[in-house]
């Protein structure tokens, strides 16, 4: 009976039977779209956790910033007291990788690059020196022990200062090659620095008289004991070195994070890598092409740590590597020209790093993309004297699942 009075009773009211249904229909649609709308928002969120890496990049603003291969000894020293905890204590911080670079060297690479640490640096036997004035000597380069620039058997002028260099003498001499206002190259002398000799008590000439007096046979001789044979093997090692840098995340580091580097051939570190140690490196494309290996290749990687700060101060030949071991090339990164020199390897792998920063680049902190402003005005504070910081937010690929 209630139904049958009920249904009557719409008949009756016909249409606020209908505004009723209408309402009921807006409101379900309301529902419907507010339902749709909010499962849409929190999948675009989701993907944006999956597909935005926010990092928080701390730099030391030196007198040579950016220069992103020197070593700026007053870094070090405001770093000393630097508390890192307060940044791995930040509840949202998903990880902290803090720079950890070495000086390393693989065999058959060699640069060409604007950042070789003294492209200049050579050992020469040069004579038939003819005095031209003010101190300056057109000679013949007779042999090259080490150079990048000086050629056998072509002229240079020698800026010998206050040394007077004799015509039908030859000497072994060491010093910087340049190019100046001439299409000839120069060369003035520079006394050898390196204090891992120097701890040594090696003392380095920069001028050898190495005429023979002969009357038949050679001219000159270059003793077979000479330390410069030892500075050229050092010099070999310290201009074709290489930038190794250990990482925890890859894609966390800002050239890759800004994405002025990626991957052109095979993959980035898998998790298990990163968490087992494997020996697997990432190198650049014309790395890959001068030592003539390709993705699965193994390449041997040497590391070069020393107790003094400057890449000059790396290596010496008499003490060797710290560290060699053979690495499995995972990742080809495309050719920029800073930064062709750089090897990248898991931190886990264990490679011995400087003590010293190289570069200016602290570290940078992978923090949850939704905490970027909280990070920023809690850390800022602690930014004092020439340290900075800077948020990034950037679509790269997702980060690896151990960081998680």
């Amino acid at each position: 009976m209630i139904f049958r009075n009920s249904m009557l009773s719409i008949l009756r009211t016909k249409g606020k039977t209908a505004l009723f249904l209408l309402l009921i229909f807006a409101l379900t649609l309301s529902l419907c779209l507010g339902i749709s709308l909010w499962v849409s928002i929190e999948g675009f969120l989701e993907n944006l956790d999956n597909h935005y890496m926010t990092i928080g990049l701390i730099e030391y603003v030196g007198p040579d910033y950016p220069n992103d291969t020197v070593y700026d000894l007053s870094m070090t020293d405001a770093l000393k007291n630097f508390d890192f905890s307060l940044i791995t204590g930040f509840d949202d911080t998903i990880l902290w990788d803090g720079s950890s670079r070495a000086i390393g060297y693989i065999d058959g690479f060699y640069r060409t690059d604007s950042h070789i640490p003294n492209n200049g640096s050579s050992i020469l036997v040069v004579g038939s020196t003819i005095p031209s004035g003010d101190g300056f000597y057109n000679a013949i380069v007779y042999d090259v022990i080490y150079s990048n620039l000086a050629r056998k058997n072509t002229k240079i002028i020698i800026n010998a200062g206050d040394i007077e260099l004799q015509y039908g003498r030859y000497y072994l001499v060491y010093g910087n090659v340049y190019r100046a206002l001439s299409s000839y190259l120069y060369f003035s002398f520079d006394e050898y620095s390196n204090l891992m000799a120097k701890e040594k008590g090696i003392e380095v000439p920069y001028i050898l008289d190495i005429t023979t007096d002969a009357k038949t046979g050679p001219r000159y001789r270059v003793p077979d004991d000479s330390v410069l044979y030892k500075v050229a093997d050092t010099w070999k090692v310290i201009n074709n070195s290489v930038i190794v840098c250990a990482t925890d995340n890859l894609m966390s580091l800002f050239p890759f994070h800004q994405q002025e580097l990626y991957i052109r051939e095979g993959r980035e570190f898998t998790d298990e890598e990163y968490k087992n140690g494997s020996r697997v490196c990432i190198i650049s494309e014309t790395a890959a092409k001068r030592i003539g290996v390709g993705v699965g290749d193994k390449i041997n990687l040497s590391i070069a740590v020393s107790d003094y700060p400057g890449i000059e101060n790396s290596f010496w030949t008499e003490n060797g590597f710290q560290y060699s071991g053979e690495f499995t090339v995972v990742g080809i990164t495309n050719n920029t020209q800073d930064k062709d020199f750089y090897v990248f390897v898991p931190k886990s792998s264990g490679i011995p790093v400087s003590r010293y920063y190289i570069g200016y680049a602290v570290g940078q902190a992978v923090i949850k993309n939704q905490s970027a402003a909280e990070f920023y005005e809690y850390l800022e504070p602690y930014m004092t004297g020439k340290l900075n910081l800077t948020i990034y937010d950037q679509a790269i690929p997702p980060w690896p699942n151990h960081l998680e």
